[in-house]
C-alpha cells in the first residue's frame, strides 16, 4: 500500500470516528471536514 493510500485512509478513520463520537447530535460536515 502506498504512503498515500496510508493517510488517505487514516484521515477517513478520523472523520468516522469523530462521526461516531457525536452520533446523538446533528451531523456538522465542515468539522467533520476539519478533521480529515
Amino acid at each position: 500500500m502506498s504512503r498515500e493510500v496510508e493517510d488517505f485512509n487514516r484521515r477517513l478513520l478520523r472523520a468516522r470516528d469523530a462521526m461516531d463520537r457525536a452520533y446523538a447530535e446533528p451531523l456538522d460536515v465542515r468539522a467533520v471536514a476539519a478533521v480529515a
